[in-house]
């Protein structure tokens, strides 16, 4: 083996795809990755543990251990012995029950930079670097979600579009403004309303969103918009303000524009506090039948970093961060730009601190692809999508995130030294879902599914509520989280009703009816996979954090653009693959590595190159192919 590494640097993509990563890269849109692909290894096989899910396969990156044996087994976690619908949020670093390679590198005297790694904070480091770690991007945790203002129905596109709150507006004639912009038609104005009681309202009963509650917004802002004819061609712009006065606007907005960020006070709880929110013009009618505003969302005016101290610094050079919404409710300009703004405040930030920090290796986490494939992948892909417009369309805005990343590694690249350690991964890939498709609850929302028209899971409210809750005392078994199914066990948990000796019979009749089961619509088979609990440790499960029996679907019945599917899952355009490039000291040089290797095979690997000690919970294995002799 040749020279250590100098540094290393790991950049997460979360969501891309080795399939898709390959084409841009055949077809030179991607200049920086195809760089360090050619200086390295490509892997053609790299596979991600079930289910192919954020926070979990993040952890096993840094861990090199399956779920099983780290704790953060989905998106939330289940803790022995508290209610089924009882999950929380995997995004803390106290779920975790392993070592991280970045704590072992630590005590072996070399500090790491940790930004945005998801499942990383509270902070297990004393002496390194961290900039969050606790959200999917720098900001996020704030008071409120994205708001969408608008006079017409939003999401309407048929795709993911995240979680907003939609309110709706009417523009009326403009009255009582004072140094208003000229308007040559009449001008009108809104009322804009970040109102935070529909949210307020899913926390309180979704135990998922619960942490949310102490950091939300408690009672309403309004602001006013002016809608105006600056040219005599119809209503083209927006004026924001506090109250009607056109002196001390917080926006002047055109279609496809963002205002600049700016600092409200907000009352969340009992008390006051500074945040900061952003306005854009997504759509405006020259006639004003059609307006859309959007607020991507209230951030505080903090960012959580170690040292404490490190957050002022960050906010006074660099102002506060960017936080992006769905180009399906957006529009192309300002998904441009709001993406492109926040990958280079992330760029300057990260690079200013490998600049002034100590450190030896860097953990790096951007969400903005996973965002875009959830948004459009859909209609991206030939496959699925609705008409030959929205093809072109969403299409672009897939490989818009890509190509944004890219520009984004060059820059991370650049402030590298000589001699580092390259490794760009994603946790798992993404693919286009042609059937929509429900086996009970997913991510803590209780959506009602086979199971409960099986008769195994119950509910008190009809299927057509918005908000439901299980019948526990009718309850057999419940689907939880994306790919487990719960027994409701005597003894175990607290509203059991399954007796001890009807387990594994039931276990049992479960499985089969879940291989029996056909799609009435398509004729085809939802279930991929369904073992018992002890079978599936073959696959990497195991211990008291996951379910009585383990689940996978079919590409085509994911429901979800990842999650529940495969990772050697491929439909259409998309791959549930995940991304792995490595590149620098000793690693083969433009080699494409056709093998299978698993994401827990990159900590020992990395240890192999640099000398760290391997963590002590380590199950993954040096990928020796992708090395020079």
């Amino acid at each position: 083996m040749g020279s250590k590494p100098k540094k290393v640097v790991l950049i997460g993509l979360d969501a891309a795809s080795s399939k898709l990563t390959r084409k841009y890269i055949e077809e030179g849109k991607l200049p920086n990755l195809e760089k360090l692909a050619k200086e390295g290894v490509f892997a053609e096989n790299c596979l991600s543990p079930l289910p192919t899910i954020t926070p979990s396969n993040w952890t096993t990156i840094v861990t090199g251990c399956w779920p099983s044996t780290h704790g953060i087994t989905d998106f939330t976690v289940h803790i022995p012995g508290t209610p089924l619908d009882d999950i929380r949020l995997g995004l803390s670093s106290e779920f975790c029950h392993a070592e991280r390679i970045y704590e072992v590198a630590e005590r072996a005297g070399k500090g790491s930079i940790i930004y945005n790694y998801p499942s990383s904070w509270p902070p297990t480091i004393t002496k390194g670097t961290q900039v969050e770690g606790n959200s999917l991007e720098v900001g996020t945790l704030g008071h409120m979600l994205p708001v969408v203002f608008s006079n017409q129905p939003v999401g309407e596109r048929k795709t993911f579009t995240g979680l907003f709150v939609g309110q709706f507006i009417t523009p009326v004639p403009a009255s009582g403004w004072t140094e208003a912009p000229d308007s040559i038609s009449p001008a009108l104005e809104v009322e804009l309303t970040i109102d935070p009681a529909p949210v307020r309202a899913i926390v309180e009963v979704a135990s998922i969103f619960k942490p949310m509650m102490s950091r939300l917004m408690s009672e309403p802002r309004t602001y006013h918009g002016y809608i105006y004819d600056s040219e005599g061609k119809g209503y083209d712009r927006v004026l924001v303000a506090s109250g009607k006065d056109g002196r001390d606007p917080l926006a002047r907005i055109g279609v496809g524009e963002a205002g600049p960020i700016i600092s409200d006070v907000f009352t969340v709880g009992d008390r006051k506090e500074e945040g900061h929110l952003q306005f854009a013009l997504s759509e405006l009618y020259p006639d004003a039948s059609r307006i859309t505003i959007v607020v991507p969302g209230v951030h505080t005016d903090s960012i959580h970093t170690y040292p404490e101290g490190l957050s002022s610094d960050i906010i006074e050079r660099f102002g506060s961060p960017f936080l992006m919404m769905s180009a399906s409710i957006v529009g192309r300009d300002v998904f441009h730009y709001l993406l492109s703004e926040q990958n280079r405040w992330n760029a300057e930030v990260l690079t200013y601190m490998m600049e002034t920090r100590d450190w030896y290796m860097l953990f790096n986490h951007l969400h903005c692809i996973d965002y875009t494939a959830h948004d459009a992948f859909k209609q991206a892909d030939p496959l699925t999508s609705d008409s030959e417009e929205d093809l072109l369309e969403f299409g672009e805005y897939v490989e818009f995130s890509y190509r944004s990343v890219d520009r984004y590694v060059g820059k991370i690249m650049k402030a590298a030294p000589e001699n580092t350690l390259f490794i760009i991964v994603s946790d798992h890939g993404a693919t286009a879902q042609p059937v929509t498709f429900a086996l009970g609850n997913t991510f803590g929302v209780l959506i009602g599914g086979i199971m409960e028209e099986a008769g195994y899971t119950a509910y008190n409210e009809p299927p057509e509520a918005f908000i439901r809750t299980v019948d526990w005392s009718n309850t057999k078994a419940v689907m939880q989280r994306t790919c487990y199914i719960y027994i409701n066990l005597k003894g175990r948990d607290p509203h059991g009703i399954v007796d001890p000796e009807d387990y594994d019979e039931l276990r049992e009749e479960i499985i089969r009816f879940l291989y029996d089961y056909t799609d009435p619509d398509t004729g085809r088979k939802p279930v991929a996979l369904a073992l018992k609990k002890e079978d599936a440790r073959v696959i990497g499960f195991h211990g008291d954090r996951v379910g009585d029996i383990v689940i996978a679907q079919n590409s085509e019945f994911g429901g979800f653009e990842h999650g529940p599917q495969l990772p050697t899952s491929e439909i259409g355009m998309g791959s549930m693959k995940s991304l792995f490039i490595m590149a620098g000291p000793s690693v083969k040089k433009g080699y494409t590595l056709n093998r299978t290797m698993w994401l827990q095979d990159i900590v020992p690997t990395i240890c192999h190159l640099t000398g760290v000690p391997v963590p002590a919970q380590t199950e993954g294995a040096i990928v020796y192919q992708a090395l020079e002799a």
